[in-house]
């Protein structure tokens, strides 16, 4: 049998030389998106105000949402939860009065005593329509938010604040120790 002792040279990252640094950040550019955790916080928020997203690819511009309640009270969420300054929040007051506006006329028309059921029709397929493009708007905006997450997951500066946060050290050519 024989024993062999190995030393090493360790350094922290800003001890390391300039392609060594690239070599770690590259290596380590996608630990931090490597499963659901850096987008958990946004659909988890999103759920508490009535939206899934069961389907979003950052890369290909994709994401579905589906409502689990309406869309009213979607909105109505949004401008309790969110901050005013909030995307979300903009969209959500700009739609719930109009919605409102709209279904309070819809209601009226089919409480009268001769419906005009073309004009109900027609007051139905606008809700629809403002109904599909608040959907439309917030898919957009969630899509803008999981892709600057992503984006700052895999940068070189939360890459960096993980080595430093989690005392990482390297070898000398850029490889975790």
């Amino acid at each position: 049998m024989r024993k062999e002792t190995v030393t090493y040279e360790v350094y922290k990252f800003d001890e390391l030389s300039d392609t060594a640094k690239t070599k770690a950040l590259d290596d380590n550019r996608y630990v931090e998106v490597s499963d659901e955790y850096w987008y958990e916080h946004i659909t988890d928020e999103l759920k508490d105000v009535g939206i899934e997203v069961p389907e979003f690819d950052t890369y290909r511009g994709i994401c579905k949402i589906e409502n689990t309640e309406s869309w009213q009270i979607v909105a109505e969420r949004i401008l309790k939860n969110y901050g005013a300054l909030s995307e979300y929040h903009i969209l959500a007051h700009i739609f719930l009065p109009q919605h409102s506006k709209l279904s309070k006329q819809l209601e009226v028309l089919q409480e009268s005593d001769s419906i005009d059921w073309r004009e109900v029709e027609f007051k139905e397929n606008t809700i629809d329509g403002l109904e599909q493009e608040f959907k439309s708007d917030l898919a957009h905006e969630i899509l803008k938010d999981l892709r600057s997450n992503y984006e700052y997951y895999t940068s070189d500066e939360c890459i960096i604040e993980r080595f430093e946060a989690n005392d990482y050290e390297f070898h000398a050519d850029g490889r975790v120790y």
